[in-house]
């Protein structure tokens, strides 16, 4: 464990893992309205917290959300997106001291991540953080070693893990992801152990003012919730439940600021001139994607479950397209800290888009990104 930590502060390089937040949820099986609010949360929270620079993947239980990969092969996914390597792989949904939920689907069920994966996980260059946010994961005091445990001491697992040791409650916990990306994102705390106690510390208060996802989660918690005036006693109880499993003084990298120089409008069909400067020289990849809460094509519904081995296969096809949102991309050099490029708009785009860039240098890296608006 202290090798890994001391890998990942100094020899686990600048490439786009560090740009990248890996979503595993499951279906939440609450009531059909208190999921959908909670489905509406989530799409918020990716939108409005996490920035625009950033690549962010979902892979959902649903097994009617095109975010959903073939059922058959849900565990090899969730198993692929931890050890491909990212900043965060964040999980949303149920757990117990030795695994993650099972995904249901008519007449079968299939298996997310256990304990016996843990071994198995192939991170060992660029291990992320973990965050679950779910029941029991982080009982450090079972008879046998609980699932946190068994990943952190993984030797391709992740570098640190966020986790809960007895039963947790969706409000509490989105407040307490909430305030860990903002500390992370937005303040840019120095270490994880930072971050995650001043993520507490705002957990505890009772009010946030100017914070706008707070507010939203305030407000659908008292709404849904069986108990609405217990909500700070809630927070109160996550402050102990939730423990961090790793060296609280593990260093996070801080990225650079790209400027970006671009319209706030284009055509579509048409070529996008972009310019930026940064204090990072190396290559910048420079992306024109959809925004966040909209798809790059328009899936087919799925009123009923398929039944054969090619309609699920399917699944796995629009799952990968869901996660690309590019629309046009290239790389280019970064030289004395400038660059320019020029993008390919495809002809039938239109909606609110934003151009993304990622610069990747030998001591650091830089992110920007920009709104815009496709008109076809």
């Amino acid at each position: 464990i202290v090798e890994k930590t001391i890998a990942y502060e100094e020899r686990a390089g600048f490439g786009t893992w560090r740009r990248r937040l890996n979503f595993v949820a499951g279906v939440g099986g609450f009531g059909l309205v208190t999921d959908l609010v909670l489905e509406s949360s989530v799409r918020f929270f990716l939108t409005q917290q996490i920035p625009a620079s950033y690549a962010v993947s979902m892979t959902y239980g649903s097994w009617r959300s095109p975010y959903c990969p073939d059922p058959r092969l849900f565990h090899h996914t969730t198993f692929q997106r931890l050890s491909e390597g990212c900043l965060f792989w964040i999980y949303i949904g149920h757990g117990l001291p030795h695994c993650l939920d099972r995904i249901s689907v008519p007449d079968a069920d299939f298996p997310i991540l256990s304990v016996a994966d843990a071994r198995r996980l192939d991170a060992v260059d660029h291990p992320p953080i973990a965050l679950m946010l779910a029941c029991y994961t982080g009982a450090m005091d079972a008879h046998e070693d609980c699932l946190a445990e068994e990943m952190l001491r993984a030797e391709g697992g992740p570098v640190a893990v966020l986790a809960g040791s007895r039963v947790t409650m969706p409000y509490a916990m989105a407040v307490l992801a909430s305030g860990l990306l903002d500390q992370c994102f937005d303040r840019k705390c120095c270490t994880l152990g930072e971050a995650f106690l001043n993520a507490k510390r705002a957990m505890a208060n009772e009010t946030q003012d100017g914070n706008e996802l707070r507010s939203v989660l305030d407000t659908l918690a008292a709404a849904i919730s069986p108990a609405p005036s217990k909500l700070a006693a809630e927070r109160a109880e996550h402050l102990l439940l939730f423990n961090l499993f790793g060296d609280p003084l593990l260093r996070l990298s801080a990225a650079e600021s790209v400027d970006l120089e671009v319209g706030s409008s284009a055509k579509s069909g048409d070529v996008l001139p972009v310019a930026g400067s940064c204090r990072v020289d190396g290559r910048a990849i420079v992306e024109l994607v959809v925004r966040r809460d909209r798809l790059a094509f328009r899936p087919l519904p799925r009123p009923a479950y398929p039944r054969t081995s090619g309609e699920l296969a399917r699944f796995q096809e629009v799952y990968e397209r869901a996660n690309d949102p590019r629309l046009a991309w290239l790389e280019t050099p970064v030289k004395n800290g400038q660059f320019e490029a020029k993008l390919a708009i495809p002809p039938g785009i239109e909606g609110p888009c934003n151009v993304r860039v990622f610069v990747e240098g030998e001591s650091g890296f830089a992110l920007g990104a920009a709104d815009i608006v496709v008109e076809n």
